[in-house]
């Protein structure tokens, strides 16, 4: 399966309903063991809880843990381009938004997670290169 095809978004094509749960408590042993019952799809809950980036970071490593398929999903507290690049930087493939209300909105929300491509300059989302595994290439002279 490649990296970019997303299984939970497969999964809406299959017949019959998903089963998932809510994370509010801010902690990656309950988002493991969580991830261990079997749940297709679990949903770290910024806009409504205490957890911060670092605490999307750390549920999302104990989520990838588990050997079975439960996806973990972000709902970001606002829709703020800054936030968006720091969830998807963490690993985060599926995301949701609060508040949404126009379709110019939508669109500038979806411009924010996608790269732009020599074909088409909509998306808004930059490269950090090896920001994320925390290397940094520094030029001695």
């Amino acid at each position: 399966m490649s990296t970019f095809t997303n299984p939970f978004k497969q999964r809406f094509k299959e017949p019959g309903p998903l089963f998932g749960l809510w994370l509010s408590m801010c902690s990656a042993d309950a988002a493991e063991a969580l991830a261990h019952a079997g749940f297709d799809w679990l949903c770290i809950d910024m806009e409504h809880s205490l957890n911060n980036s670092r605490d999307v970071v750390d549920q999302l490593r104990a989520i990838a843990t588990a050997h079975l398929p439960s996806e973990p999903i972000v709902r970001v507290s606002f829709n703020d381009p800054w936030l968006i690049k720091r969830v998807l930087d963490a690993g985060a493939r599926t995301l949701m938004f609060p508040n949404v209300q126009l379709a110019e909105e939508a669109a500038r929300i979806v411009a924010m997670t996608q790269y732009p491509t020599a074909e088409a300059r909509e998306g808004l989302r930059g490269v950090a290169g090896m920001v994320r595994s925390g290397i940094r290439r520094v030029a001695i002279m």
